[in-house]
């Protein structure tokens, strides 16, 4: 008989957010954690740091350990969230530092078109968009 999961297992966790830079009209974030974040959450705990700093543009650099292929659908739910709410209220989400595979994960979907990588957070800052990207 396998092994249950008990619902604390089963259900995903929450990301760690850490503010690693504040530009005069950027803030970058650095998010890990969990391979599984609820998509709801992640957008909500990211929002939380943008509102703490009054930024509403945001470069969100992924870990390697927050974006596995496999759970790209997560993040990829969850950075769309975000993008409409920050969208909203003039701001904007770029992100930076993921693999090609994962940049296609997560940015390769009808509805994500216009979650972009970039290469390095200046990129970012400036919109060049990495080669690897349709």
């Amino acid at each position: 008989m396998p092994d249950r999961l008990t619902k604390e297992e089963s259900t995903p966790s929450a990301c760690e957010c850490l503010v690693t830079q504040r530009g005069p009209n950027w803030l970058f974030v650095s998010v890990s954690g969990p391979d599984r974040v609820e998509p709801s959450r992640l957008a909500e705990q990211i929002w939380s740091v943008a509102q703490e700093h009054f930024t509403y543009r945001l470069v969100v650099e992924l870990s390697e350990n927050a974006c596995r292929p496999h759970h790209a659908l997560y993040y990829r739910e969850g950075l769309r969230l975000l993008q409409v709410r920050l969208e909203a209220t003039g701001g904007a989400l770029r992100l930076c530092g993921l693999r090609p595979e994962q940049t296609h994960e997560v940015c390769d979907a009808p509805h994500c078109d216009r979650l972009r990588n970039h290469a390095t957070p200046r990129d970012a800052v400036t919109g060049h968009v990495c080669g690897d990207q349709g």
